[in-house]
């Protein structure tokens, strides 16, 4: 299928000297760990700190098992600076799935750090070496927007539709909206609406002949999410190969303008042409509007009457700090949240105001890009007040199965999202909660490649008829 992608695990890793003023260099070595689909892990042989592409990967190659194929990595040094940082990023083509993330091991001596900032003067041979440790090392499973997944939720093709994608300037900017959808004719626009079909599970509300939602962000709870991965064949920049993966996007419709929106800053490449993936998947935008438990309320006309629930968080971190508790614990939200939840997180220049319409911090967040990715909820909970939750919010949490790729920790006044005590900040990012379907789905990764049953006491596949091999992923040619 020329049109199939592959969102395999990637890793971003970033080596960082925290004191560039001190003139030191990094120096030392560290190992990476590896998780493979069954969540064993592997440590590589030490590496230097400023290994190259070549180094690493046959490290990687070197893991007990043959745990990575060889030649089944790809390697870009995107930043080498030993008095900076050394970054580095990696895909992993032939270990599909949602893997755990990669982790950097920089204390192999036990409690004392191997990767440190050296000041030994140039040139100069001195016993007094003067190191500080003053470095960290980050590993972003999604730093282009791309994560490995066992199931495809947005497998559904929409058959002769392909769009562009075009960035708003700062001044066409409107709260809800980075991008806007191109290059569609007025079939493309039918057929995509009809693609996109119901947005809220429930068909009775649907509009025109094409059996579909809107989906606009101030009027429903309801969005659209598509998947958009590089069409094979038009364009200025068709598909390089499987691997060139799509990537999600909010996208919201102006019935006035007939125009289709982004949320989220989308990539653009002049001519680039996409093709669209679907989703039977049900997005909603996590609420504060309370309910009584039993009680079956309407969605609101206007989500100044639902008060979104609002998050905060920084990169690189997998914990948000929401406006109010978010959990399902309590049935006191219109949508909440629970371990398990899928969620995403689009930087979609959200207003602080919920009316409908810009609020006074609006362009206070500048455009994140690749701020698509899905999340998965591992804890939800509320701590104890700390001494600063007088004056931020800091008790209700969510942590993430990732890290964050982009930067939200800007705060507002709670006042301007409707709560008390008004002057204590939060953030203001909205959180968008995915329910798959259980059809339209496609599974990438499945035990035995889906043709044999495995055996857990030996750790075995039971092959099908017709098939061999330790993962039952040959076919007999004689059971043909």
């Amino acid at each position: 299928d020329e049109y199939m992608t592959v969102r395999v695990p990637t890793a971003r890793i970033e080596i960082s000297n925290n004191d560039v003023s001190s003139n030191g260099k990094l120096a030392g070595t560290y190992a990476i760990k590896f998780y493979d689909v069954f969540g064993e892990d592997y440590h590589t042989d030490p590496l230097l700190v400023n290994s190259t592409c070549e180094d690493i990967t046959t490290a990687l190659y070197e893991l007990p098992n043959d745990v990575i194929a060889e030649n089944s990595i790809t390697c870009n040094m995107a930043f080498e600076d030993n008095t900076d940082a050394i970054v580095y990023d990696l895909v992993f083509q032939e270990n599909p799935g949602d893997l755990k993330p990669l982790e950097v091991d920089m204390y192999l001596d036990g409690s004392r750090p191997t990767i440190y900032n050296d000041r030994t003067p140039d040139g100069g041979e001195t016993y007094n070496v003067s190191v500080d440790f003053n470095v960290t090392a980050t590993v972003y499973p999604n730093y282009y927007g791309i994560s490995g997944e066992f199931i495809d939720y947005w497998s559904s093709y929409c058959s002769g539709v392909s769009v562009t994608l075009s960035a708003l300037d700062t001044a066409h900017q409107t709260a809800g909206v980075r991008g806007s959808v191109s290059g569609l004719s007025t079939a493309e626009s039918k057929l995509l609406k009809k693609c996109l079909g119901d947005s809220n599970g429930n068909c009775d509300d649907n509009v025109e002949v094409y059996d579909w939602d809107y989906g606009t962000w101030n009027t429903t709870l309801y969005p659209h999410i598509v998947k958009l991965a590089p069409h094979p064949t038009l364009g200025s920049a068709p598909k390089v190969d499987v691997y060139d993966a799509g990537k999600y996007y909010l996208l919201w419709y102006d019935a006035g303008s007939e125009t289709f929106y982004t949320g989220n800053l989308p990539e653009v490449v002049s001519g680039k042409e996409y093709s669209v993936f679907t989703t039977e998947g049900t997005a909603s935008v996590v609420t504060n509007m309370t309910k009584t438990i039993g009680e079956n309320l309407a969605e609101p006309t206007n989500l100044a009457n639902a008060m979104p629930v609002t998050g905060r968080f920084e990169k690189g971190s997998n914990t948000i700090y929401t406006s109010r508790d978010a959990s399902c614990v309590h049935s006191e939200l219109y949508i909440c949240l629970e371990k398990g939840d899928y969620i995403f997180l689009f930087e979609a220049n959200w207003p602080d105001v919920v009316t409908g319409t810009e609020g006074d911090s609006t362009g206070l967040i500048t455009a994140a890009e690749n701020s698509g990715n899905i999340y998965k909820i591992v804890k939800i909970g509320v701590n104890q007040p700390s001494p600063t939750t007088y004056t931020t919010e800091d008790r209700y949490y969510i942590v993430l199965d990732k890290v964050i790729n982009w930067d939200g920790s800007t705060t507002i006044r709670k006042g301007s999202i409707g709560l008390t005590p008004e002057d204590q900040k939060v953030g203001f990012q909205w959180i968008i909660k995915f329910t798959p379907a259980e059809t339209g789905n496609y599974e990438y990764v499945r035990e035995c490649s889906g043709r044999g049953l495995c055996d857990a006491e030996s750790g075995l596949c039971e092959c099908f008829s017709g098939y061999t091999n330790d993962n039952c992923d040959l076919q007999s040619s004689l059971a043909v």
